[in-house]
């Protein structure tokens, strides 16, 4: 749990989450290829292409910078093979609750 003060673009990245409004772009896309003889190709490319408008998203956010700064590449943090985002992980990121008390102290 977070508090309510975290933007929603920061926890909308760390929990690795697209916004509705690419997903919805994404899935238009999809819908347009289906019928492709190389639909692999454009859809492994679309995934790209989406990944390069959450970052540019990402890097304009005004809100959220303290995360921004610990995760700026979505497409590294997206595509990661490790590391589960729980609990402590997400408040050490966005900078709240248990770990508050050290950011402010330093």
């Amino acid at each position: 749990m977070v508090y309510r003060t975290v933007s929603t673009s920061a926890i909308m990245v760390v929990a690795g989450v697209k916004p509705a409004h690419l997903l919805a772009w994404e899935r238009t896309k999809r819908y347009e290829i289906r019928k492709e003889p190389n639909k692999a190709d454009i859809e492994k490319e679309l995934h790209v292409e989406v990944l390069n408008k959450l970052q540019k998203e990402w890097d304009e956010e005004v809100k959220g910078k303290w995360t921004w700064r610990l995760i700026g590449d979505v497409k590294s943090w997206t595509n990661r093979n490790h590391g589960a985002v729980d609990f402590h992980l997400t408040q050490m990121l966005t900078g709240h609750e248990c770990f508050r008390h050290y950011f402010e102290s330093h």
